[in-house]
């Protein structure tokens, strides 16, 4: 997966839809791989790295979400992330833009969580946002803002027996979340 742009971190999280690969990084945006099985009929050497039992060619790209340090997360088919903006992007047709949600709470570092067909955002600045997706729709269920002491969050957050754990540089608040 060797990224065209030269100087990227090349840090992706790997998402696995059915037989593909989603990646995005800062420099070389959205890309989806398609995993090929290797010849099998050569017993492998395994300890030459390049001989694995499968490759990856690349089957789709776009500039449609280049996310700088933030972990794209899977929303049924679909995948979702940050890029200033939540974009949900469909891996299996194209990478085609599904929906996309502006707000400017999503400028900074932001951490995603799914639960079926809601995403949990918590940003940088605080502001915790419970979002419902569908195609070409993504609806605020609620939002409200937990920064207790100075600095940004840049902990990902925790749900535990209905409580939201949300860390900032100083402090630690729980929440009480119900449906």
């Amino acid at each position: 997966m060797k990224p065209e742009v030269s100087r990227d971190f090349n840090v992706p999280t790997p998402i696995v839809v059915e037989d593909r690969i989603f990646v995005v990084t800062e420099n070389n945006g959205a890309r989806v791989f398609s995993i090929k099985q290797a010849d099998m009929t050569k017993p492998a050497d395994m300890t030459d790295k390049n001989d694995f039992a499968f490759t990856l060619a690349l089957e789709s790209s776009s500039d449609l979400l280049s996310g700088d340090s933030h972990s794209p997360v899977r929303i049924g088919k679909w995948v979702a992330g940050i890029d200033r903006d939540l974009v949900i992007l469909d891996p299996l047709d194209g990478l085609m833009e599904i929906a996309r949600f502006e707000d400017k709470s999503l400028q900074g570092y932001v951490s995603l969580m799914v639960d079926g067909d809601r995403i949990w955002a918590s940003t940088g600045d605080g502001t915790q946002l419970l979002l419902r997706v569908s195609v070409g729709a993504i609806e605020e269920l609620g939002r409200f803002r937990a920064l207790d002491g100075p600095g940004e969050i840049f902990a990902h957050p925790a749900f535990y027996g209905g409580v939201l754990h949300v860390r900032g540089p100083t402090w630690l608040d729980a929440y009480s979340v119900s449906r």
